[in-house]
C-alpha cells in the first residue's frame, strides 16, 4: 500500500512545510545587531591605557607586575591553612596567574622565589617560618617578595 501524500511515517507534511517556510522567511529578514563602541573606552583600548577598565587581578597584583621579571616560575604563599574561604583563594590564584602571565605561579612552596600575599603580618610570618622562605622585599601588610633560605 502506498503512503498518502498527507503523511509519511507519521509526519504531517503540510504543517512541517508551513513552519519550515516560516522559519526560512524569518532567517531572510534578520539583520545583525550592530553596537557602537563607547568613544572613551575605544580610545583607551586602542592606546593601550586601561584607565576606565581595571583588569582582573590588577588591584591585588599591580605592584608585583612592576617588580617581577617578565618570565619565570614563582611560588604563591597565602593564608591557605588559616584561610577563611578557600574558594576565594583559588579564584585569587587564577586572577593572579592571568594578570602576571607569562609568569607561572605555583601554590605549593617548591620554587626558589615567590610572592607573599597574606591578609596579616602575623600570618605572613607563620607562613614564612613553616615553608622555609625569607622575605626579600617587604611591601607591608603581609605582602612581599620572598626566596628560599639557603
Amino acid at each position: 500500500m502506498l503512503p498518502s501524500l498527507d503523511s509519511i511515517k507519521g509526519i504531517r507534511l503540510l504543517p512541517c512545510a508551513f513552519y519550515l517556510a516560516l522559519f526560512g522567511l524569518a532567517l531572510l529578514h534578520l539583520e545583525p545587531i550592530r553596537l557602537t563602541p563607547h568613544p572613551a573606552l575605544l580610545q583607551g583600548l586602542l592606546a593601550g591605557k586601561t584607565t576606565l577598565y581595571l583588569e582582573p587581578g590588577a588591584k591585588e597584583a599591580g605592584v608585583f607586575k612592576k617588580i617581577l621579571p617578565k618570565a619565570g616560575v614563582f611560588t604563591l604563599l597565602t593564608d591557605r591553612p588559616y584561610a577563611q574561604a578557600p574558594v576565594k583563594e583559588q579564584e585569587f590564584h587564577h586572577k593572579l596567574q592571568n594578570y602576571l602571565c607569562p609568569l607561572l605561579i605555583h601554590s605549593e612552596p617548591v620554587e626558589p622565589r615567590g610572592i607573599l600575599f597574606c591578609s596579616q603580618e602575623s600570618v605572613a610570618q607563620k607562613r614564612l617560618e613553616e615553608t622555609g622562605y625569607q622575605i626579600v622585599m617587604n611591601l607591608g601588610n603581609g605582602k612581599g617578595l620572598i626566596e628560599k633560605k639557603p
